[in-house]
């Protein structure tokens, strides 16, 4: 309904002016909604992002007045010059993070402008380039007596909707689940398989695709370009749609784009207040509306719910929904092959000796326990495990191929996932889209079958909803489904963090201090699961402090004191072992 309103401004407004403003503001949404990839989506502050929509008004702008292509083939090929320049910057950028890579994507920003500025042969400098081919996406013949602002206004319209359509799929695909994963918890993201450099730079890489085609349009539609495409001033007003309008949502920037683009020409008519107005209402609605223009139609449909509960209306009846369950899909049965060998394992900190000279072999389908005191080297372990640390000395196997200076995504690809000391979740995600995410080894798709819903596509989004059903009720988590991570319990948070390793279908899970702060029916559901992952075929190695937990459900335990192994053994073994006895156990030893 949005769009048909949209479609059918034209007739309403009938200034030319404001038809121009109009058509600009629609433009713009284009590097609003590219931006929002990068920052909203992916969480990454390239803060000179929007530079490519100069670049790729210069390139659209060459390719049409020097090689002479056809308009919608230079905009194409505008468009892919820019994507190719973005992924060529976004690579060694994203060596950094935080606040040192926004300042070299703006840095990048500002080089970009001095050639444009300087590079007389090419750009010709301030003088821009003139006469670039106007726009044309609609042809007159196939609307006689139609304005060409008009056959634009709705060519715009339709081609953003079209955008918008396609960013839905991408975004509700394992494509945005990773975007959205990176920016809640990169270190989790890896842990799960995500690899975080490669999701980054198909943000990056779309984000400059879109501001290109917002550059390219621009372009042709005032048939000139200069300098000024490329200045700081572009790139503030295309953050300000992004963050008025609201990150990390579809309509947000459009709204942003629409709303921030036609204002600064509304408020002319205060002449010289007019920044310092804008400044204001930006300012007002960053302060009332942290959540962007689009936060507001949310609360105005919350108010409405809640009218409606008071006047005693009955929310609409769903229905039942039945769930088709097929076989157990949690987890993979561990091959034979499975094991997790540690071959004299060292690790320093500078002088301070953390692990040495550790070794155990962990069989495949079996629970083995690590007792370890806080601050000897547990953690190290489960990080030189999972790919988080490389150590000074000795290698980790797993399946006989040694892991050792892997990443934490390529431990996880080959079936290692772990949990971690201090809960690590995605706390702004909803329980259910937390597990979603989780799934991204075995349900990850690329760019075009996400976009297309191939029959492939929509098969694996079937599995991966029985997937997130089937693990709910295994942690019993299925009545907070829909409850942000963050709100839940602390054990419920443990449980869950359980539930995203086991949605991973790994071979092998690392549960470190798992049991820590839970009540004792939360430990003994824990136990509960912990066996029934053996049951299914899973490996397990587990820390815990909990040692009657830790003697009723490991088949071997490994004792670790001051970093140094001191022994291995059945619980039976271990409990009897005067040395374990007086450094763990104290007099009276725990009974298996």
């Amino acid at each position: 309904m949005a769009f048909v309103a949209l479609i059918a401004l034209p007739t309403v407004v009938v200034n030319p002016y404001a038809r121009h403003v109009l058509l600009v503001a629609l433009m713009f949404s284009f590097v609003a909604l590219g931006l929002n990839v990068v920052l909203g989506y992916a969480g990454q502050h390239a803060f000179g992002h929007p530079v490519f929509f100069g670049v790729g008004a210069y390139a659209s702008a060459l390719l049409s007045v020097r090689s002479e292509w056809p308009v919608l083939a230079a905009l194409a090929g505008g468009t892919a010059v820019t994507t190719l320049i973005a992924l060529a910057v976004g690579y060694p950028c994203f060596r950094l993070r935080g606040i040192y890579f926004g300042m070299a994507t703006f840095a990048f920003a500002r080089v970009i402008y001095l050639v444009a500025q300087n590079w007389i042969g090419l750009t010709r400098g301030p003088m821009g380039i003139p006469s670039v081919p106007p726009l044309e996406l609609l042809p007159a013949g196939l609307v006689p007596g139609v304005a060409r602002e008009v056959r634009l206004h709705v060519s715009l319209v339709l081609l953003l909707a079209l955008t918008l359509a396609l960013l839905h799929r991408l975004v509700g695909s394992s494509v945005g689940r990773s975007w959205i994963a990176i920016r809640e918890n990169e270190e989790l993201a890896g842990s799960l398989g995500i690899p975080a450099l490669r999701y980054k730079m198909a943000a990056f890489g779309v984000g400059a695709a879109l501001a290109a085609i917002g550059g390219g349009l621009y372009a042709h539609y005032v048939s000139f370009v200069s300098p000024s495409e490329l200045s700081f001033h572009y790139i503030g007003f295309v953050f300000i749609m992004v963050v008025a309008g609201g990150t990390g949502t579809l309509i947000g920037p459009v709204l942003g784009g629409l709303v921030f683009g036609v204002l600064p020409e509304v408020l002319r008519v205060a002449e010289q207040a007019r920044n310092l107005l804008l400044g204001g209402i930006l300012l007002v609605t960053i302060a009332c509306l942290p959540e962007g223009l689009v936060g507001l139609w949310s609360r105005v449909s919350s108010w409405r719910r809640v009218a409606r509960e008071d006047a005693g209306e009955a929310a609409p009846d769903e229905g039942p929904q039945a769930t088709q369950y097929v076989e157990p899909l949690i987890g993979a049965a561990a091959r034979a092959s499975d094991s997790l060998e540690m071959q004299s394992v060292t690790h320093r900190f500078g002088g301070l000796v953390v692990l040495s000279d550790v070794s155990f072999r962990v069989e495949p389908g079996t629970i083995l326990g690590l007792i370890v005191p806080n601050g000897a080297g547990k953690t190290t372990l489960f990080n030189i495990i999972s790919g988080f640390l490389q150590p000074t000395a000795g290698r980790a196997l797993f399946s006989g191929v040694s892991i050792t200076g892997c990443s934490p995504a390529e431990v996880a690809r080959l079936g290692i996932v772990r949990t971690f000391q201090i809960t690590s979740l995605f706390p702004d995600l909803s329980v259910e889209d937390n597990i979603r995410t989780a799934t991204y080894l075995w349900s990850r798709h690329g760019l075009a079958s996400a976009l297309a819903h191939t029959p492939a596509f929509r098969a694996r989004e079937a599995e991966i909803e029985r997937m997130v059903e089937e693990t709910l009720r295994l942690v019993r988590l299925t009545s907070s489904r829909t409850v942000p991570a963050r709100a839940l319990s602390y054990g419920a948070q443990r449980g869950l963090e359980v539930a995203l390793a086991l949605a991973t279908r790994c071979r092998l899970i690392l549960l470190d201090e798992p049991a820590a702060g839970l009540n004792p029916e939360e430990t003994a559901h824990l136990r509960e699961v912990v066996l029934g992952l053996r049951a299914r075929g899973l490996t397990v190695v587990l820390i815990e402090h909990n040692m009657q937990l830790v003697m009723g459900l490991c088949d071997r335990i490994v004792v670790l004191h001051h970093g140094e192994k001191i022994t291995e053994g059945t619980p039976q073994e271990i409990v009897a072992d005067p040395r374990v006895v007086e450094a763990y156990l104290g007099s009276d030893p725990v009974r298996a």
